[in-house]
């Protein structure tokens, strides 16, 4: 059952040190809606070590720096026009060992061109543990209500070792100056450089925008990208190309639509035996690996098995299958040596571009790519909203409690949670 904490309190999140437990932090906000100038919220964690420092720039996790150097945090950016929070993906199990504490944080930019503090932007705000290993279970919540003062940057609250295991606290203190206090407290050295949007437009560097209006920008290409090679792609589709023109079109696709660098673009990738139509890298980390198949073929799941092997003994977590009219992306795993592929989405832009389409798009491109969480939440919504997710919550503790409640209300009986709980299971038995 979720602990609900107070300022100052601590629980236990694993007592075994070396316990590979993967959280998911989720910061949650709610801004007033009488506000003149709408607020620029962003969350983000500092890696801190013995000495309360952060040991190198990359320790620090937030919007532009999106997971550190040991792939032990990942920050996970909101989507859509509300920006009313953010996420991170912690993996206990590979945090290093001179890293003592995760401090998960809030700030306000622009907090003094617009004259704004927390107190005043905020009608509510929340930090919320979930273990992801474990049903996606919630661990602990902490709600900021009277802790929230005119400060304009707030530690949340910590997750810290403790003995032989990790520990969280909530701390709820703020600090005047804004993320710069906050990192200079840290040991960041902040430069306005450092928050600006890299690649999408240098001219405006200088003054930030937000992170959701340069992801429109970065749609909006993609989608004229796609839309001029439209023509051709339907001339081809007529003709019956064969692959060989098809893998011509998917080049000029990945470069014009998709943004990626020609450098990024190898062809004929092999490694232990495992081929690979393409692999994309960014910034020479490979990170997408490609199974192409002929225009007018059409695309099943086990055409996708090349692809996966070539990725899981490389490393490489996303593969594409595409024709280049349906793209399919796949999130690659390994459980007890077997390789597997999970579908994630599949999309057709013969259907047209619209919204959905072109986001789907935008999380493979060279721009999507370079946000890692972006991908990351994606698959944390997928794998949460499987059969066996959606089964283990329905049968877990709490909601077998809410459940009894609302039927002995509805119907005027008592039930047992012991009751409750068998008839689901043999209606989720025979549903299955």
């Amino acid at each position: 059952m979720i602990a609900s904490m107070r300022k100052g309190e601590n629980l236990w999140l694993s007592k075994d040190i070396n316990e590979s437990r993967d959280l998911y932090v989720q910061i949650k906000w709610r801004t007033k809606n009488n506000l003149s100038t709408e607020a620029d919220i962003d969350a983000s964690i500092f890696l801190i070590d013995a000495n309360e420092k952060v040991r190198k720039d990359q320790d620090f996790i937030f919007y532009n720096n999106g997971i550190d150097e040991d792939k032990s945090v990942i920050h996970i950016s909101s989507e859509g026009s509300e920006n009313n929070g953010a996420g991170f993906i912690v993996h206990l199990g590979k945090i290093p060992k001179e890293i003592q504490k995760l401090v998960c944080c809030l700030t306000i930019h622009g907090w003094e061109q617009h004259r704004q503090n927390l107190k005043d932007v905020l009608e509510g705000l929340s930090i919320k543990l979930v273990n992801r290993t474990s049903s996606n279970n919630s661990l602990a919540r902490y709600r900021l209500t009277g802790d929230i003062g005119n400060e304009t940057a707030l530690m949340l609250g910590e997750i810290y070792r403790h003995g032989t295991g990790w520990k969280f606290r909530a701390i709820g203190q703020g600090f005047s100056g804004g993320l710069k206090a906050l990192a200079d407290h840290f040991g960041v050295p902040i430069k306005m450089d450092d928050l600006a949007e890299d690649e999408a437009a240098p001219q405006e560097k200088a003054a930030r925008r937000s992170r959701q209006a340069v992801i429109d920008e970065q749609k909006e290409l993609i989608k004229k990208g796609l839309q001029t090679y439209l023509p051709y792609i339907n001339s081809a589709l007529e003709k019956n190309q064969n692959e060989s023109s098809t893998r011509m079109i998917l080049d000029r696709l990945l470069q014009d639509a998709l943004g990626y660098k020609m450098d990024e673009i190898k062809n004929e990738e092999s490694i232990k035996g495992k081929k690979a139509d393409y692999v994309l890298s960014v910034k020479e980390e490979d990170v997408v690996v490609i199974e192409a198949k002929r225009i007018n073929s059409k695309l099943r799941d086990r055409q996708i098995f090349q692809a996966t092997s070539y990725g899981a003994h490389s490393g490489i977590k996303w593969a594409i299958l595409t024709n280049v009219i349906s793209w399919q992306l796949y999130r690659i795993t390994t459980c007890d040596g077997k390789i597997e592929s999970h579908l994630v989405f599949d999309v057709d832009i013969r259907n047209g571009l619209d919204d959905e389409t072109v986001h789907c798009l935008y999380l493979i491109s060279r721009y999507g790519i370079k946000r890692k969480g972006l991908l990351e939440q994606l698959w944390v919504k997928a794998s949460s909203l499987t059969q066996e997710s959606l089964i283990s919550a329905l049968l877990a503790e709490e909601v077998i409690s809410k459940i009894r409640i609302f039927l002995n209300r509805e119907s005027n009986c008592k039930l047992t949670d012991q009751e409750v709980y068998g008839a689901l299971e043999r209606w989720l038995l025979q549903s299955d």
